[in-house]
């Protein structure tokens, strides 16, 4: 952080009588935001330096309140400078929790399927200030894998042509979705972002974190989120229980389109996170994000199987097949 920074930083927490002393770094993620702690008065300190725009945080953490969920309360912001002060969740993340507890695994995937559940029931008409979540964000999305993993894997930039290949088989693969009902999409809905806080139970106790670049799509987006998650693997059997736990509500007729939605944009994210974690390692020296591509690797391999994916496959067949699905050297 620049002094400059620092300098506006301290400014911010002595104008909300806060001690700058006092503050801790807590966290940062693959954005340019960080967050630091104040222990003693239990609040954490967004900073998002432009172009970030802390606002958007601010609208969506507001709405799902109105949604009776917890989002962290907006305790004081400066939108000119990107910061914000937020409540503090704690550091009970389900991460945390699921590894020293493992046998509460299925209750706490049960909790996070029904804050989704629930969310749809109350998010059904999209607020202006919530994009829709378009065949060409999709795109964009699943072209950082083409233009990051093979540029780590064969060493030169992928060619025009092939690009528009790969580009042109996942318009079609988009063009294919079939329709499912659309709510908000949090984007990076996984146990690292969900909290148990205040001790509570249920959905009550379900804190959420990192919704900021949220948009408006596919009910089915945040569940495969959850359930095909890019670090850790789930009991077997459990997936399945969440998803007949998600579509219990839902007509039987309809369940065959949610699950193939979940397919192909199931594929769709593994690919765009394969190439986020390779610009990571690539950008930034985070070479440990790269220990989680052979996952990614399986599920986008069972996810091809199905016909609306077949161009897919046949362009990964043809340039990337399944023995050169391995980690770059970076």
């Amino acid at each position: 952080m620049s002094p400059a920074r620092s300098t506006k930083r301290d400014q911010f927490l002595q104008t909300h009588r806060y001690e700058p002393t006092q503050l801790a770094f807590l966290a940062s993620d693959m954005s340019l935001r960080r967050y630091y702690r104040l222990s003693a008065a239990k609040r954490v300190l967004m900073d998002a330096p432009f172009p970030e725009d802390p606002k958007q945080f601010i609208d969506i953490a507001r709405y799902l309140q109105e949604c009776g969920l917890r989002a962290p309360s907006i305790l004081e912001h400066c939108l000119d400078n990107g910061f914000v002060l937020l409540e503090d969740f704690g550091d009970h993340t389900f991460t945390a929790i699921l590894k020293n507890s493992i046998e509460r695994e299925a209750e706490l995937y049960q909790t996070s399927i029904s804050v989704l559940k629930h969310l749809h029931q109350q998010a059904k008409n999209k607020p202006t200030f919530i994009p829709a979540y378009t065949i060409e964000n999709l795109l964009t999305e699943a072209e950082v894998f083409v233009d990051w993993y093979w540029q780590a894997a064969k060493g030169t930039p992928v060619s025009q042509l092939t690009k528009k290949e790969f580009s042109n088989a996942w318009r079609h693969a988009f063009e294919q979705l079939p329709e499912t009902p659309n709510s908000i999409v949090l984007r990076d809905y996984h146990v690292d972002n969900l909290m148990v806080v205040d001790d509570q139970q249920g959905i009550q106790g379900c804190g959420l974190l990192d919704f900021q670049d949220a948009l408006w799509g596919s009910v089915v987006y945040d569940v495969i989120s959850l359930l095909e998650d890019a670090r850790r693997d789930l009991t077997p059997g459990l997936a399945d229980q969440m998803w007949n736990l998600f579509l219990k509500d839902i007509p039987d007729s309809e369940h065959g389109n949610y699950r193939t939605a979940a397919t192909i944009l199931g594929a769709g994210r593994h690919t765009k996170v394969i190439g986020v974690f390779v610009r990571y390692a690539m950008r930034h020296g985070k070479k440990e994000y790269l220990k989680h591509l052979p996952r990614l690797w399986e599920y986008l391999e069972k996810s091809l199987i199905i016909p609306e994916l077949s161009q897919v496959k046949a362009w990964f067949d043809r340039y990337l097949p399944v023995e050169k699905q391995d980690i770059p050297t970076i």
